[in-house]
């Protein structure tokens, strides 16, 4: 023994990935070792170890333990971790010692499960393969015995999945953010919800970065995060393609029912949005309520469509007109305006201060601009301006609506 030697890894080994896989499934992981690889998945391995607690141990094998293999030690020493944690599963990982003794995990947790009834898994980990190998081992070995094959028709609205392969330490980068993804849309769904819950089960603020990449501020607990998926709807739209920085805006105004479009199969992304267009966008995102009573703008006819939607929007202080009596429904909306209706709809004052030479501290969209660049509805135009007075596009408001929507 003493002149037996082995190659181990540089990089994490599969032990730490084996229980990465595993972190987050409510078991308990003993590591089959005398406490160093213990030590160097805890103290090293794995991020999400020094913000929560988890149920890793090490087996404590002793130099006589391993030559005679007493596996019956090992086996008690879970069994009577389980009688007290009650765990959703026991996972017995391997290590370099126990791989040169032979010793049989996936025998062991067999026999531990016939004794506690609970869920075991014995990985064949060893320490000479890298991080992502003990993890596909897990996720293999998960979906083998929990997945149970589809059986019936596949019905449309929105499916509820457990997406595996996304670990902390994944050695791919964004190799499995892109190929879990690419899986998803091949497959014809799409995320329809994200939500991020704490440990006391109360919702956490979720921001829409764009392009499939959400941020939130981590609170001091555990998170939950969960995602609903939607089989793909197309586009009607012929003037709205697939890779416009407003697709998925569209998508969600067109299905929430906010706009139908323009007529014609068309959105017109590129033309003015009007006061009137913004209004009604607005109430029809807060559920089209109906209003007390009807504006008295000398401007906005009792049978327009935009009518009860100005209504709303007077009631609820989003807009007061434009002076001397008048709404002025076909003006076209600027970047001041639509972040102020949408500031007074679902805003609230924020601390942060936005800073833009254009914006200055007192004008009526100070507050309306610091809170739409902190819940990320915009960032400006550029060059340190925010461009107050610039003409808003179809595809700009929708935008700016989705992402304020995003992030309630």
């Amino acid at each position: 023994m003493s002149r037996l030697s082995i190659t181990l890894p540089p990089l994490a080994p599969d032990y730490s990935g084996a229980a990465s896989a595993f972190f987050d499934l409510g078991g308990i992981v003993v590591m089959h070792d005398a406490s160093g690889c213990t030590g160097n998945y805890t103290g090293y391995d794995e991020p999400r170890w020094l913000n929560s607690r988890s149920a890793v141990y090490c087996s404590g094998l002793r130099r006589m333990d391993a030559v005679l293999g007493n596996d019956d030690k090992f086996i008690q020493m879970a069994l009577n971790a389980a009688e007290s944690l009650d765990p959703t599963l026991i996972a017995f990982l391997g290590s370099p010692v126990p791989m040169i003794i032979g010793t049989d995990l996936e025998g062991m947790a067999a026999e531990a499960e016939a004794a506690s009834g609970i869920p075991s898994f014995g990985i064949n980990s060893t320490g000479e393969r890298y991080y992502h190998k003990g993890a596909s081992e897990v996720f293999i070995k998960l979906i083998k015995r929990f997945a149970k094959p589809f059986e019936g028709e596949r019905s449309k609205g929105v499916k509820k999945i457990n997406v595996l392969g996304m670990i902390p330490l994944d050695v791919g980068g964004e190799m499995n953010y892109h190929a879990v993804t690419k899986f998803i849309t091949d497959s014809g769904y799409e995320l329809d919800t994200l939500t991020v819950k704490d440990a006391s089960g109360s919702k956490i603020k979720v921001k829409d970065k764009g392009d499939g990449k959400f941020t939130f501020t981590m609170p001091a607990s555990k998170v939950t995060v969960s995602a609903e998926f939607a089989e793909i709807e197309t586009l009607d739209f012929a003037d709205v393609s697939t890779d416009a920085y407003y697709y998925e805006a569209v998508k969600w105004a067109a299905k929430k029912g906010i706009t139908g479009g323009i007529g014609n199969g068309l959105f017109g992304p590129n033309q003015p949005c009007t006061r009137a267009q913004i209004v009604t966008f607005l109430w029809r995102a807060a559920g089209s309520p109906e209003p007390k009573t009807m504006s008295s703008f000398a401007d906005v006819s009792m049978d327009a469509y935009y009518a009860k939607a100005v209504a709303w929007a007077v009631e609820n202080g989003i807009t007061t007109g434009t002076g001397d009596g008048k709404f002025s429904p076909d003006a076209t909306c600027t970047r001041a305006q639509s972040v102020t209706f949408l500031f007074r709809a679902i805003g609230k004052l924020v601390d942060s201060k936005a800073e833009f030479s254009d914006v200055l501290a007192d004008s009526y969209y100070a507050n309306a601009v610091d809170w739409a660049v902190e819940n990320g509805v915009t960032n400006g135009i550029g060059d340190g301006l925010f461009g107050p007075d610039n003409s808003c596009t179809r595809a700009q408001i929708v935008t700016f609506l989705f992402r304020a929507y995003q992030g309630k």
